[in-house]
């Protein structure tokens, strides 16, 4: 009777754990242009067509994005991507949000459009993983 108790509790605690349905988890990797890492960017992640919930997104900082699990993509679901890089083009410009303030330095997105607004990239989240990496390596073409 005891042992029947003991693997009762087991299996319920193991049923209890296993977390099957679909969660936000944390999402890393690395982003190169033509070979070299995005200096600086964001990525932006949307459900894809036929997938449901909220996008997510980060920055790109030498070449690496991380986005945490508390609000990372969710698993089982396909989002479209949208990857965006700037380059400082050495004139500065007024902060529109403070035009009397310090000018700030311009940038331009030098990223082609079809990784950026008419971006096709389309990644999924495999259901069940605890975490995600995912590397894009973007090529030069037209814009």
């Amino acid at each position: 009777m005891r042992w029947s108790l003991l693997l009762l509790g087991l299996f319920a605690a193991a049923a209890a754990g296993c977390g099957s349905g679909p969660r936000p988890v944390p999402m890393r990797g690395e982003v190169t242009f033509d070979g070299a890492p995005v200096g600086e960017g964001t990525i932006t992640l949307s459900p894809a067509p036929g997938h449901t919930g909220a996008g997510t997104g980060g920055t790109i900082v030498d070449g690496r994005f991380e986005i945490p699990g508390d609000v990372g993509p969710v698993t089982g679901t396909a989002y479209r991507v949208e990857i965006h890089g700037y380059a400082k083009l050495g004139k500065m410009v007024p902060d529109p949000f403070n035009p009397s303030g310090p000018k700030l330095p311009y940038k331009e997105d030098y990223i082609p459009a079809r990784y950026g607004m008419k971006s096709t990239l389309v990644v999924e989240v495999p259901a069940g993983a605890r975490d995600f990496t995912h590397d894009f390596r973007l090529e030069k073409g037209e814009k």
